[in-house]
C-alpha cells in the first residue's frame, strides 16, 4: 500500500511539472486536485524528512539524520547559538558557566544548570554528567576492554575523543566538585574541547532510563533527555514523534506535537510539500524552486553557502585490499564532470566544493587549485598504466579515436549509491557516461543509508566510489579534516593512513594559537587536493564536488524557522 502511495505521488508530481507554470501548479492545489493535510486538532509542526535515522543513540551518532532527531531531545553542556549568524557562538546549555584552569588551557570546570528535569521526571545534577561521560568513555574504549558484539561495539564518532595518534585519549579525568559542579581534566592541551563538547555524543541521556553499556535500539528504545520536546517513537519509513516537554527549563515549544514525517523518495516528498501536507522541506527539488518561490503558499529562504562539503570519495587501499592508487585517483577525477553536477543536476544551487574546509570556516585555504574536468589529462594517466593497450589511440578530447576509447574495458570500477537519492542516481549516470570516455566501465551497488553507512564505517573496501557530504561537528576546521583522513576514524571511508598526516593533525590539535593551528589546517589542504604539486600516495582521496548555497523551504504560515549555516533543525523555536 505504501509503494502504491509513493508511486501515485510521483506520477501526480509528474503531471504538475508538466504543467505550464507555477500557476497550475497553485491552481490544482485551489481546485482540490492536490489536496491538502486539514488543520491538525492540536498545535502541531511536521517535517518533511529526507531521511531515516541511522541511530538513536548519541554516542553512535555521526550522521545528520540521526543527529537532528536526537537534537529535539537531547542536550549538551554547550552548545552554539543558532540565532547568531555567522557567529554561532558557544552558550551555556545544561551548564551555566565554565573556567580554564592553568596556561596550558587542559583543565576546565562547568557550574551545571540547576532545577532540570530529565523527561522522565528525575532531577538533573553532577552525577549525571559523570554517568554519562562513564558512557561515553567506555563507547570509545578508553578502557581498552571494550568488547565488539551485538549491543556494545566502538562508537562511530569515537575517534573524535582521541589524540591523532589513535593512543592518547583526549579526556584523562573527570569528577564532580560538589551537586552542580564537575571538572575535566586534558591529557595535554586539546585548542578545540569546548566546541568539541557541543556534539552530540557528549549530550546528556537519563542514567534512569537508559542503558549504561549497551546501545539504545534504534526501534525498540527511547531517548530520554532534558530538551525541549520528549521522544515518542520511531517506525521505519513512516515517522518520527515527539511531544512539548511542559517541564523544559527553557521557554517551551510552541508545538505539541513534532512529527519528522520520513520519506526518502525525494519527488514523493516534494509533491507532500507542494500539497502543504508538511510544513518544513528537506531536500528541495532544485528544479521546483522556482514554483516554490512564486506560491503564496510557501516560504524560500536562500541563505548562501552553507558548512558541508560533498565529494566523491574514492578506496585508496589498505592491507589484502588493492584499491585504487593516485594514478587511478586523479584520472577518474579528471573524468568526473562537476559543471553537469553543478548546473543540471543542481540547476545552480550548489557552487563547486572547496578542498574539504568550508570557506566560511577560519583555516579554509583558497588557493588551492583543486582537478576539474579534464578528459584529455585523465587519458594521459590512464595511457601510462596501459601502454600496450591505448597504442595508437589520441589522447585529446574529443579526438579522432573516440569509438576506440568506448571499446576499450581497462577496468570496472563500483559506483555506490544512497537507496531512494534521485540526486545519487544521476550522478552515477553521468559518470558511467564520462568513465566510459576514458576506457572504464561501472556497476552499481544501491543501499539503503543505515548500510551506506556501515559499510563505509566497517567495510570501505566495498565502495570503490561513494557520494558523500560531511557537515561539521564543531566549528573547527580540525572537525573538517581530521575525521575524514585520520587513520583511527570511522568516517575515513577513503582508508587513507599517512603518518605525516597525522603528525600535522597532533600539531594542529595541540596549537593555542588560531592562526598557526589555520596555517597547518591550509597546508594539509594543499597537501591533499592541489593539482600542480607532485603526487604521493595518498593525495585525491576526494575529488570535491560541491558546497550547497542553503535553500530552506516551508510553509509561508511557518515562522520562528532559525536558518544556520550548522545543519542543525530547531523545531522547538517554529510556530504556527
Amino acid at each position: 500500500m505504501e509503494m502504491e502511495k509513493k508511486n501515485l505521488a510521483i506520477i501526480i508530481l509528474a503531471v504538475v511539472l508538466a504543467a505550464s507554470g507555477v500557476g497550475n501548479v497553485i491552481l490544482a492545489i485551489m481546485a482540490g486536485f492536490v489536496q491538502v493535510a486539514p488543520p491538525a486538532a492540536v498545535n502541531t509542526i511536521i517535517i518533511g524528512y529526507a531521511t531515516n535515522p541511522d541511530t538513536i543513540d548519541p554516542i553512535d551518532t555521526w550522521d545528520v539524520p540521526s543527529h537532528n532527531v536526537e537534537h529535539q531531545v537531547i542536550e549538551g553542556l554547550v552548545g552554539y547559538n543558532t540565532s547568531d549568524h555567522p557567529n554561532y557562538g558557544i552558550i551555556p546549555k545544561l551548564a551555566t558557566d565554565w573556567h580554564w584552569h592553568g596556561a596550558n588551557y587542559d583543565e576546565i570546570s562547568f557550574e551545571l544548570r540547576q532545577n532540570v528535569l530529565f523527561h522522565d521526571g528525575t532531577t538533573f545534577d553532577a552525577d549525571d554528567v559523570i554517568w554519562n561521560f562513564d558512557r561515553l568513555t567506555w563507547f570509545c574504549n578508553y578502557s581498552g576492554t571494550l568488547q565488539d558484539n551485538a549491543t556494545s561495539w566502538l562508537g562511530f564518532p569515537s575517534s573524535l575523543y582521541w589524540f591523532s595518534d589513535a593512543v592518547t585519549p583526549i579526556i584523562a579525568d573527570y569528577y564532580k566538585n560538589g551537586q552542580y559542579n564537575v571538572t575535566f581534566e586534558l591529557s595535554r592541551s586539546f585548542a578545540p574541547f569546548l566546541d568539541l563538547l557541543t556534539f552530540v555524543a557528549g549530550h546528556i541521556i537519563s542514567p534512569d532510563s537508559s542503558p549504561r553499556w549497551t546501545y539504545i535500539d534504534l526501534t525498540t528504545g527511547d531517548l530520554v533527555g532534558t530538551g525541549p520536546f520528549v521522544y515518542d517513537s520511531y517506525e521505519v519509513d513512516v515517522d518520527v514523534r515527539f511531544h512539548r516537554n511542559d517541564d523544559y527549563w527553557g521557554e517551551a515549544p510552541w508545538a505539541e506535537l513534532l512529527i519528522f514525517d520520513v520519506n526518502e523518495d525525494d519527488p514523493s516528498r516534494n509533491m507532500d510539500m507542494l500539497a502543504l501536507k508538511v510544513d518544513y522541506l528537506q531536500g528541495a527539488l532544485p528544479e521546483l524552486l522556482d514554483t516554490y518561490n512564486e506560491s503564496i503558499y510557501h516560504t524560500v529562504n536562500r541563505f548562501g553557502e552553507g558548512l558541508c562539503y560533498f565529494y566523491f570519495e574514492f578506496y585508496c587501499g589498505s592491507a589484502g585490499y588493492a584499491g585504487l592508487n593516485v594514478t587511478w585517483r586523479k584520472a577518474l577525477q579528471y573524468a568526473a564532470n562537476y559543471t553537469y553536477i553543478i548546473d543540471e543536476i543542481y540547476q545552480g544551487a550548489v557552487v563547486r566544493g572547496p578542498p574539504a574546509v568550508p570557506r566560511l570556516m577560519p583555516g579554509h585555504n583558497a588557493s588551492v587549485q583543486i582537478i576539474d574536468t579534464d578528459i584529455t589529462a585523465a587519458r594521459t594517466l590512464i595511457a601510462s598504466m596501459f601502454p600496450t593497450e591505448t597504442a595508437g589511440l589520441d589522447l585529446n578530447y574529443p579526438g579522432t579515436t573516440e569509438a576506440g576509447w568506448a571499446a576499450l574495458s581497462l577496468r570496472t570500477v563500483q559506483l555506490n549509491r544512497h537507496y531512494g537519492s534521485t540526486t545519487n542516481m544521476r550522478m552515477n549516470q553521468n559518470m558511467d557516461e564520462m568513465f566510459a570516455l576514458v576506457g572504464v566501465d561501472t556497476y552499481e551497488v544501491i543501499r539503503t543509508w543505515g548500510e551506506y553507512l556501515d559499510t563505509g564505517e566497517n567495510h570501505p573496501w566495498d565502495m570503490e566510489i561513494s557520494y558523500i557530504g560531511w557537515c561539521p561537528d564543531y566549528l573547527d576546521a580540525f572537525n573538517m579534516l581530521d575525521p575524514l583522513f585520520n587513520n583511527a576514524s570511522h568516517s575515513n571511508f577513503a582508508h587513507v593512513n599517512d603518518p605525516y598526516l597525522q603528525s600535522l593533525f597532533d600539531q594542529a590539535s595541540q596549537q593555542p594559537d588560531a592562526l598557526l593551528r589555520q596555517e597547518i589546517y591550509m597546508h594539509i589542504q594543499s597537501y591533499l587536493y592541489e593539482v600542480t604539486t607532485p603526487m604521493h600516495e595518498w593525495k585525491y582521496p576526494h575529488a570535491p564536488l560541491f558546497a550547497s548555497l542553503q535553500t530552506y523551504v516551508h510553509s509561508a504560515d511557518l515562522q520562528g524557522v532559525l536558518y544556520n549555516s550548522l545543519n542543525l533543525l530547531e523545531c522547538y523555536s517554529m510556530f504556527l
